[in-house]
């Protein structure tokens, strides 16, 4: 509930001091627990958004052709603007870490917020808890953000296993790259709808893991659903499909289409988070 946080996003000792409230991609109903109004936040959020970092649509590669055709004007001044506004961010992550890095990608990207400060500590180690990462060969991790489950998951698997992140916003993905040296984890800027594509292009057929920190409550329907109906192909059998999510939208749409769920929620966080494992029949 894989922003300023995408639903769930990365943690840390800034992070923990405050208190969490969630945004909900723009709903216009305060949820159970949460400190501020979401539609204040938001909206303060975009009116500081000054310019767009280099984010990809989420509905896959049809979107992207339209994204791209859809560009225009002076493509090396634009080219040029990019560079400078990721070098600006890779600067306020030395100076501020990766919450600072967090921060800049939620400002530039309003629309993928899901919380403003990441998820607690309880919430990755209860979402990770009912997986058996020893036996894991391939997991895909579906918007990353700063790397909140990225760094323990790297922790729990085995060394000859692969790690693959996708998100949209380039500023996470150059920051994975920057701070994570794994030969085991690759980070890829692009789409969770591709996410068949990008498994067979790193390699492989099949996925053991797919968890997501993608705001589902922000997506459209239908695209929601074909990434979670993705999910479900592109893992073995026996595979599982993890959300963590403040809504139970994630919830509803794992029950329709995995063969068997488990649900908990975590009250350790706040606003709580509903924690689901989708799995697919061995």
């Amino acid at each position: 509930m894989h922003g300023l946080i995408p639903e769930g996003g990365g943690h840390g000792k800034a992070g923990s001091a405050l208190i969490r409230m969630s945004l909900l991609d723009g709903c216009r109903q305060r949820p159970v627990g949460c400190a501020v109004d979401c539609t204040f936040t938001g909206a303060f959020l975009q009116s500081i958004a000054r310019s767009k970092t280099q984010v990809l649509p989420l509905g896959g590669a049809q979107n992207r052709q339209g994204y791209t055709q859809g560009m225009t004007g002076n493509i090396s001044a634009k080219s040029v603007a990019r560079g400078t506004r990721r070098g600006t961010a890779r600067l306020t992550g030395k100076l501020l870490g990766s919450f600072g890095v967090f921060l800049q990608g939620a400002i530039e990207n309003p629309g993928m917020v899901g919380a403003l400060f990441p998820s607690s500590k309880a919430t990755v180690q209860g979402m990770l808890q009912l997986v058996d990462w020893k036996g894991c060969k391939v997991v895909v991790e579906y918007g990353p953000g700063i790397g909140t489950f990225t760094r323990p998951i790297l922790e729990l698997l085995p060394a000859d296993a692969r790690l693959i992140a996708i998100d949209t916003n380039a500023h996470f993905i150059d920051h994975l790259k920057d701070t994570i040296r794994d030969p085991r984890f690759k980070a890829v800027l692009g789409s969770a709808a591709d996410v068949e594509a990008i498994v067979g292009a790193a390699g492989f057929g099949k996925a053991d893991i797919v968890i997501s920190g993608l705001p589902f409550s922000g997506l459209p329907e239908p695209l929601a659903k074909s990434i979670v109906e993705a999910s479900y192909r592109v893992l073995k059998p026996g595979g599982g499909f993890l959300t963590y999510q403040y809504r139970l939208i994630a919830r509803r749409l794992t029950e329709a289409v995995f063969d068997r769920i488990d649900t908990k929620v975590m009250w350790a966080n706040m606003p709580p988070n509903n924690l689901t494992w989708g799995w697919k029949a061995a």
